[in-house]
């Protein structure tokens, strides 16, 4: 406030918001002003927090009624005046003199403190976890050689950018240009049978866009893929050290986080806005990134990702959060009733864990609540369980899969987070939530119980089917009665259905005790396998696109239940 004292009153005026009553200024208020580490570490803000929290349910003249009311301390325009740009700046400072204290999210740690006590007691030699982790190690010694990733390096640039390659560029997967779509299609557009969207694309739900997928053709032109190698190979770095201990690993992968995000030269702006081209799908290529800040705290525990890079990643992580929640694309995707919405909230959930902003880890909390209690239209799910959001487009099984594999993890993260709070058992796990109009029912089951039990039954009968991309009729031994128009990998069923055991486990999910036979074999097939199908998809450290060689480690304990879910 002293330095804000300092100012001019013309270089003051631009920031007073007193006068205006509109909503911009009150978001802005409440982003900028309420929620800044500036003024939230003032000696008698406390006093006002209460006061303060109900922003957002007050027209701006009510508030400042009251503030002169009852807050007769703090003068009303030293509230209301202070600048985006002071506490951007202090928000900042605030940073630099805060201690990091982080654990692990998306990996359960005490099951990856399990598996690599096996591992360094011998007692996974020969068997499923061994191959895993040696394999994992075989991926970490290449990703030693590969690398570094930056923005930088892609051939093409956004429009609108000033040729500046530091912004992440992607391009839109399913809306075709007119020059690459198929000769049959383009005839069908020039004899008007097909009218293509602005600009000049054809959106083709289903059908990627040569170069926009990971690993595929053209992927040098943009951004999707790099981002993806980096959040891939830092992750396998991180488990290699954690596993060995070897620094080796960790340094390394902290030299690739500085050089794609905290260098001034080739670091990544903390903004998606290009991502997709802009579109307001754009943000869910960074939907696995809840992986990667688990890998961070990995880096950070090692010792070689230097308090001060620790520092600059929590601010980079705020200032993209923030851009999140600003941005139309963020708001877009807020509103997005499927999966969009889902991994919306997971990314601002997982972000503001990292830099530990409280407020808005519990709006990103309240917005799950939301999505899971409400029934199907405003909710994800419907009340048999199923997902009628995602069951109506071409690819159906495969999106049903991607969103309840994201409410797996959601609920992980969540449940991680609740652990860590002073009190968890006030706090509700989304495990145990059921939809609202059954929530008064003991009867009744958790929405996630459902959703698991109503995919599962699509499980295929051979279990061979895991390990390769098959035909979602040909291959399944049970009729699937929607569409889906590409091979679908099975095996990603395989980790809904192990969630499912380890939380609810089997007699919840079978209250008769016939539990069907495709469920019965899937449950026999080995934990740890790098038969997988997707463990040979989308990777950096493997000479073939190769194996992401962490996806099955730090997964829940199948053999032991989660006691705390249920406190």
């Amino acid at each position: 406030l002293m330095n804000w004292m300092k100012l001019t009153d013309k270089v003051r005026s631009q920031f007073n918001v007193i006068d205006s009553a509109s909503a911009v200024c009150k978001k802005n208020y409440y982003q900028y002003v309420a929620q800044s580490p500036c003024f939230q570490n003032l000696v008698k803000v406390k006093a006002y927090k209460k006061l303060i929290s109900k922003v957002e349910d007050m027209h701006l003249s009510h508030l400042k009624q009251l503030l002169n009311s009852t807050a007769a301390a703090l003068s009303i325009n030293h509230i209301w005046n202070l600048s985006h740009q002071l506490c951007h700046t202090s928000r900042r400072d605030s940073v630099k003199i805060q201690k990091h204290e982080s654990f692990l999210t998306s990996f359960h740690e005490p099951s990856l403190q399990l598996e690599r006590a096996q591992w360094k007691s011998g007692l996974s030699r020969g068997n499923d976890l061994s191959v895993i982790l040696e394999d994992l190690l075989t991926k970490a010694k290449r990703g030693l050689k590969v690398g570094p990733y930056s923005v930088i390096h892609k051939l093409q640039t956004p429009a609108g950018s000033d040729r500046d390659k530091r912004y992440y560029f992607s391009y839109r997967p399913y809306l075709w240009p007119f020059n690459l779509l198929p000769k049959q299609l383009q005839t069908k557009v020039r004899l008007g049978q097909l009218k293509l969207d602005p600009p000049c694309c054809l959106h083709r739900d289903g059908h990627r866009v040569p170069g926009s997928v990971i690993g595929g053709v053209g992927e040098n032109n943009f951004d999707r893929s790099s981002a993806w190698y980096v959040v891939d190979n830092v992750t396998t770095l991180a488990l290699a050290w954690y596993f060995t201990g070897d620094t080796t690993y960790a340094k390394y992968g902290a030299y690739l986080v500085d050089v794609y995000f905290l260098n001034e030269t080739t670091g990544m702006y903390p903004t998606l806005q290009y991502a997709q081209d802009g579109y307001k799908y754009g943000l869910i290529d960074w939907k696995d990134m809840y992986y990667f800040l688990d890998a961070l705290t990995m880096l950070e525990q090692s010792g070689e990702f230097s308090p001060l890079q620790v520092k600059k990643m929590v601010h980079w992580c705020s200032e993209l959060g923030h851009w999140i929640l600003r941005s139309n694309m963020g708001n877009d995707e807020a509103r997005a009733l499927n999966n969009h919405g889902l991994y919306f909230d997971m990314s601002t959930l997982s972000l503001f864990l990292y830099t530990k902003e409280e407020h808005f880890i519990n709006s990103a909390k309240q917005r799950l609540l939301f999505r899971l209690t409400k029934p199907y239209p405003f909710g994800h799910f419907a009340v048999d369980g199923s997902q009628p959001h995602e069951l109506n487009r071409p690819t159906g099984l495969h999106y049903i899969t991607f969103n309840l594999v994201g409410w797996m993890h959601a609920a992980a993260i969540n449940e991680a987070a609740r652990m860590q709070s002073d009190q968890p058992g006030s706090e509700l796990s989304l495990w145990l939530v059921k939809h609202e109009n059954e929530a008064h029912n003991p009867a009744s089951e958790p929405v996630l119980c459902k959703a698991i039990r109503w995919l599962i039954q699509y499980l295929p009968v051979n279990t061979s089917t895991f390990e390769r991309y098959s035909d979602p009729v040909d291959g399944m031994g049970v009729s699937w009665p929607y569409e889906q128009a590409d091979a679908f990998a099975f095996d990603r069923m395989l980790e809904i259905l192990r969630y499912g055991v380890s939380v609810y486990g089997l007699q919840a999910m079978y209250p008769t005790g016939e539990i069907p036979q495709n469920v019965r074999r899937s449950l026999q097939y080995p934990l740890y396998s790098t038969k997988l199908a997707t463990y040979t998809k989308y990777s950096s450290v493997h000479p073939d696109s190769g194996s992401r060689a962490w996806n099955a480690l730090g997964v829940i304990n199948m053999s032991k239940p989660l006691p705390y879910v249920f406190s």
